[in-house]
């Protein structure tokens, strides 16, 4: 069976696990980074705003972002009556759902801050937007507001926190070295940091750098894709589809390719079929791969 290793928040592992399980995979998990309060008054001058109806736009940069919302505001439902909504993926837009009763406005098709800077640049001129992320999202989102005239309030919602190694993250950095992993992946740049300064602390940097050459690895998304790069680890797929599912999609095409690559050609021609083909004279099934 395919075995793929991923680190993620804590609290984000049992779905994603499951989806594994969904997938057919079996799974390694372990904790990559903590998810920490943001600014409490920097939370309720954004609820005041929203509240006040002069938020135009109100952007949730991720499923953590509407969760921690919904905790930090117990009328978050009556809030985004006043507002329109962006979501930066699907995941988040239905996170929304669940959490609010309430669907995303805007969703981009390039998941991500600057698919949503995008997606909204027409509409903001003089408008206010606020988003709602944690203090490590790409400040590109922010520029490319501003750039087109919105007022824009960068709401770190919650605060990343690198995890510290666990049993889990032993077992997954030891399947790593020992060459037990289909498919690595990374499902955030702090997650992506993280675990090359964890993998590189137990094992040393080129031993471990020559274990991860050789695993399949995938990138959430761009800004994944760019941090795994400066780290020297460069991905192999980024997923089309930016949600942990869009990932797991990528080691399942993976898979299947790497399949077709070593698997005889079962041939339904006739001996003379073949021969006239300019094949080989024998059609045994390894005469030819696909």
């Amino acid at each position: 069976m395919t075995t793929v290793g991923f680190t993620r928040p804590r609290d984000r592992i049992p779905e994603s696990l499951e989806a594994c399980r969904k997938w057919g995979f079996d799974a390694l998990a372990a904790p990559s980074v903590e998810v920490v309060r943001g600014d409490g008054l920097q939370i309720r001058a954004a609820h005041d705003l929203v509240m006040s109806g002069l938020a135009y736009f109100t952007v949730f940069g991720s499923i953590t972002a509407i969760d921690r919302c919904a905790e930090e505001y117990p009328d978050l439902g009556d809030m985004l009556y006043r507002t329109n909504i962006a979501c930066t993926g699907p995941s988040t837009a239905e996170r929304l759902f669940e959490r609010t009763g309430h669907r995303a406005d805007v969703v981009p098709e390039k998941y991500s801050g600057v698919g949503i800077a995008e997606a909204l640049a027409g509409e903001v001129g003089g408008r206010t937007v606020v988003l709602m992320r944690s203090d490590s999202g790409d400040g590109k989102i922010v520029d490319m507001l501003e750039a087109a005239g919105a007022a824009v309030f960068d709401v770190a919602v919650y605060r990343l926190a690198p995890a510290e190694a666990t049993a889990e993250t032993e077992t997954l950095m030891r399947a790593v070295m020992e060459g037990g992993l289909d498919a690595l992946l990374m499902t955030s740049p702090m997650s992506a940091r993280n675990f090359a300064r964890q993998i590189r602390g137990r094992y040393g940097e080129e031993r471990a750098d020559a274990a991860l050459e050789k695993v399949f690895k995938v990138a959430i998304g761009v800004p994944t894709c760019e941090a795994m790069k400066s780290l020297g680890i460069p991905a192999d797929r980024s997923a089309r589809v930016s949600t942990f599912d869009g990932m797991l999609a990528e080691v399942d095409l993976h898979i299947r390719r790497a399949r077709i690559l070593v698997r005889p050609c079962v041939t339904a021609y006739t001996r003379d079929e073949y021969g006239r083909a300019g094949a080989p004279s024998d059609p045994s099934p390894t005469a030819v791969l696909w």
